[in-house]
């Protein structure tokens, strides 16, 4: 299948910015489909054959009919040469944009693949900003290569290409003020039970925090006392409020 014909009008440039995420292009026909792009960025990229099918169809699922296996008649394939086409492919198509965000979770569950992919990117590209979240790496360590990691340390660090911030659990005093911000109090005007177990339940985690802040205030769950402070509806006693706001975030989630 003949990605771009020679006689085509349009240039090199003018069939990447069809595939850019600020496309500049005008012409819809030419990059009609998902696998006429992958296609066109094997070839531009001078990506072996093979690459169609491992990258293609068994990493990114497309499927193109016209095109046959070719895996099955080759030997072992160059895993590094996959990493370096993955990595050049998200660059040259993201070049048109000031800045791109790549934004990751959860990387200590990432293979050692994924992170050479990411480590390509983040050598090459010239307009990516990479933000990694994990778990503290003492006790759920990274598949990252050794050597990158210490140069991310060190000398990426003393560049001021790398910063690595350590998120802690909010204390009972963030916890409070967190309700009052979500649920339009002032600080005076939560209750010390109603905070505690919020936080108890919760751990101190944001996401998780936030998640029961915004169900409480959906749901419109809270209650004046008679002291004038606010808590949950029907509610009284440690357990009761902690089995309260426990059932609120599974039957929302």
């Amino acid at each position: 299948m003949s990605l771009v014909d020679s006689s085509d009008e349009f240039s090199i440039d003018d069939h990447w910015d069809q595939l850019s995420l600020q496309s500049h292009s005008t012409n819809e026909s030419t990059m009609s489909t998902d696998v006429t792009r992958f296609r066109y960025i094997c070839r531009e990229l001078n990506a072996p054959p093979e690459f169609i099918d491992i990258v293609g169809k068994k990493l990114l699922g497309l499927r193109d009919k016209s095109a046959e296996s070719v895996t099955s008649n080759t030997g072992s394939v160059n895993l590094q040469a996959i990493v370096d086409f993955m990595a050049d492919a998200f660059i040259r198509c993201t070049r048109n944009s000031d800045i791109v965000l790549l934004a990751l979770d959860d990387v200590h569950w990432m293979d050692e693949m994924s992170w050479r992919v990411v480590q390509a990117i983040f050598e090459r590209g010239k307009n990516v900003f990479t933000v990694c979240g994990s778990r503290p790496p003492s006790t759920d360590p990274l598949s990252v290569d050794k050597s990158f990691w210490s140069s991310l340390e060190q000398e990426y660090k003393n560049d001021g290409r790398f910063v690595e911030i350590t998120l802690t659990p909010f204390d009972i005093l963030d916890v409070k003020e967190m309700i009052a911000n979500s649920l339009d109090l002032k600080l005076t005007e939560v209750d010390c039970n109603f905070a505690q177990n919020v936080f108890n339940t919760s751990g101190g985690m944001p996401h998780f925090l936030s998640y029961m802040l915004e169900s409480i205030k959906r749901n419109n769950l809270t209650t004046r006392l008679e002291s004038g402070l606010i808590s949950l509806k029907n509610s009284t006693g440690t357990e009761k409020v902690c089995d309260f706001i426990i059932n609120i975030y599974f039957l929302d989630s």
